[in-house]
């Protein structure tokens, strides 16, 4: 635990996202079971009643990492820009892809259960960067050519288990010969572009 060194006054903000870091942080330890609030002040160098100013339980402050790791995997795959439609779809895709391998604690986290296996009606409300950047995914598809708006839904769930086993996949068996995560990244697309027409 580091010293922390509290925030002037009128920043509770900052607290509450040094809270949400560190039960990221405390999540994608080797004991995930172990977080509790009285955990997630320890981590953060803060007074354990401190966290209840800004979540009144465990349950909040899971959902509130769940939420932070979504909408910066988001804002990855929907700052792809560009003209070309397939071009796009393939670097949100790498994106994707990219975001969860470059950060497989926080990917696992979201994706793996170790936060929302301990939520329950609260899950979509959890997803709902993820739901959007899903629908961002089915945009790019929908403007394909050969793609009709029926296909779309299926296409869309077939993409992100597709993207979601490349990134699980080469996390979890890093010792695997994977080809470069681009050309990985373009057999799920050349699998999905298939299906056109």
């Amino acid at each position: 635990m580091a010293v922390r060194v509290r925030n002037p006054r009128g920043e509770g903000l900052r607290l509450r996202e040094e809270l949400v870091l560190a039960a990221g942080r405390l999540l994608e330890s080797d004991d995930p079971t172990a977080v509790t609030l009285r955990g997630v002040a320890r981590e953060a160098g803060v007074a354990a009643p401190s966290v209840y100013g800004h979540f009144a339980d465990l349950d909040a402050l899971l959902l509130a990492v769940v939420e932070h790791h979504l909408a910066r995997l988001r804002r990855e795959v929907e700052a792809v820009t560009g003209a070309d439609p397939e071009a796009r779809l393939r670097a949100a895709s790498l994106a994707y892809c990219r975001w969860g391998v470059e950060h497989a604690g926080a990917y696992e986290v979201v994706f793996g259960g170790r936060a929302l296996r301990l939520l329950s009606e609260q899950e979509s409300a959890a997803f709902a960067d993820g739901e959007a950047m899903l629908t961002h995914l089915g945009d790019l598809l929908a403007a394909l050519p050969g793609v009709t708006a029926p296909q779309v839904p299926d296409l869309v769930l077939a993409g992100w288990t597709g993207l979601h086993g490349c990134v699980s996949l080469r996390t979890g068996k890093p010792g695997y010969p994977w080809p470069p995560l681009p050309a990985h990244v373009d057999l799920v697309v050349d699998g999905l572009l298939g299906v056109r027409g």
